[in-house]
């Protein structure tokens, strides 16, 4: 069966993301073997949008005053469920995903975005092109870089469809980034890269047959083991494990034992990196020697001895192993106001550094150069980790080898600010921070949460302290 949804429509050369994949006609479908798409209703005229949208506006008055970026999310989301559960009046559903769209493009929700285009596309019958250079416009302005050159590359698509670059762009984005490939295989299949394009348009459209089916995993797995981008890796991973899963039934002996033995893998990976936190620690003071003035040093208190991977050497704690997910902590609890003081330089590698940090009894790790050193921000802030677009403190961010960095990171009780080299990395604000795993279950602070993270590099840390605020 033909795919339903082509978000950037192959041929036709007028939709960016949000734009139906249907048949022409009833009569083209049904030969396709589907059923008739719902007919779309006509884009009501400028004078029944604005009125509609003034009974939107009254009815939401106290949700339109509110100002700030939080504010302008939630009304969106409101906005966009009202819209859905709107059966009767096709005005007034327009009118109200049109304006979900512009507070979610306002507040950098590009997920909530596209979802409303491709209902405005499914839904109505009509040419949304400028409003979704509007859309792109506004996503444009956000702090996050990486939204901005998603919104820039698709505002190149809107004129240019075709253009190699942009699709290529826009489509590693989707599928490696945000994991939604069903978005961004479209835009690979156009992008001139000849071995993403060639994967992409294995399934445009999906096969249905279970060999194709594992063809198709097959050729994604191959990619993914050989990417070195370990993000890019583990989503293409689990996007040939997809297809696996769907060619498996129809297999049997060697082959079917090759599957299960993959998807085995996988689980077993997925189960140690999902493991469930141990039972927090009492908490324990720092030894008397490394606190002073108020001051505690981490330095003293990180190697307890045996560490094959961390030596001290000259009073700086260094990281002398370049494998993966390198980490030390110690036996402190910070107050629930401090700075946490860092001095710290890479040595070898291109891999990252990051510091565990204690917020409100939570434990979160900063990471500071990763993702092939592009990405700063803390992991797991309501179950989103640092690449994605939902996590308020990504930040783009790479550093230096063998140049010195000075880390400042101010945690109170509703924010924690990062600085790094007098530059501000983010503000984190909150109400309650919630820091989780990868799985999201929270992250409770124990006894031993502050400490030091290296990936893939080596490092030296010649300072790193805690200073208590006391107010």
């Amino acid at each position: 069966m033909r795919q339903t949804l082509f978000l950037l429509a192959v041929a036709a050369g007028t939709c960016v993301l949000g734009c139906s994949g249907y048949a022409e006609t009833a009569a083209e479908l049904e030969a396709q073997g589907g059923a008739a798409p719902v007919k779309r209703a006509p884009v009501p005229s400028l004078s029944d949008q604005r009125y509609a949208e003034k009974g939107i506006r009254d009815l939401y008055k106290d949700d339109f005053a509110k100002t700030s970026a939080q504010d302008k999310l939630e009304l969106s989301r409101k906005l966009s469920n009202q819209a859905d559960e709107t059966k009767d009046d096709a005005v007034g559903r327009y009118e109200l995903r049109v304006l979900a769209i512009g507070f979610a493009a306002q507040s950098a929700d590009l997920k909530l975005v596209l979802a409303q285009h491709d209902k405005l596309d499914a839904e109505y019958d009509g040419d949304f092109k400028e409003l979704k250079r509007a859309s792109f416009n506004a996503l444009g302005t956000s702090k996050n870089y990486w939204i901005n050159k998603f919104a820039a590359d698709c505002k190149t698509l809107l004129d240019k469809p075709s253009d190699p670059a942009a699709n290529l762009s826009a489509g590693k984005y989707l599928c490696f980034s945000q994991g939604d490939f069903e978005r961004g295989l479209p835009l690979l299949a156009k992008s001139g890269q000849p071995v993403l394009s060639a994967l992409a348009s294995q399934e445009l459209p999906p096969p249905d047959d279970a060999v194709k089916q594992n063809a198709v995993a097959e050729s994604w797995w191959d990619y993914g083991e050989k990417s070195k981008d370990k993000d890019e890796k583990a989503r293409v991973i689990q996007h040939a494990l997809e297809w696996y899963k769907k060619a498996l039934p129809s297999f049997s002996g060697l082959n079917r034992a090759k599957i299960e033995n993959r998807l085995a893998r996988f689980d077993v990976a997925a189960a140690a990196a999902n493991a469930p936190a141990k039972k927090p620690e009492p908490a324990v003071k720092a030894p008397v020697a490394a606190t002073q003035n108020g001051k505690t040093d981490l330095l003293k208190i990180l190697l307890r001895g045996g560490e094959k991977d961390w030596h001290l050497n000259h009073g700086a704690l260094e990281c002398v192993s370049m494998e993966k997910y390198r980490m030390i902590r110690g036996t402190y609890t910070p107050l629930a106001e401090y700075d946490l003081r860092a001095t710290f330089t890479r040595t070898t590698g291109t891999g990252d550094i990051g510091f565990f940090v204690v917020a409100s009894e939570q434990k979160a790790l900063l990471s500071l150069c990763g993702w092939s050193n592009t990405l700063a921000g803390f992991h797991g802030v309501d179950g989103h980790d640092v690449d994605s677009d939902q996590n308020p403190t990504k930040t783009l961010n790479s550093i230096e080898n063998n140049k010195e960095y000075k880390l400042c990171v101010e945690v109170r009780k509703s924010s924690i600010r990062a600085v790094l080299n007098d530059k501000e990395l983010f503000t984190y604000k909150y109400e309650q921070p919630n820091f989780t795993s990868r799985d999201g279950t929270p992250a409770p602070a124990d006894g031993a949460s502050m400490g030091v993270y290296c990936s893939e590099c080596t490092a030296k840390i010649s300072l790193l302290e805690v200073k208590d605020v006391v107010k």
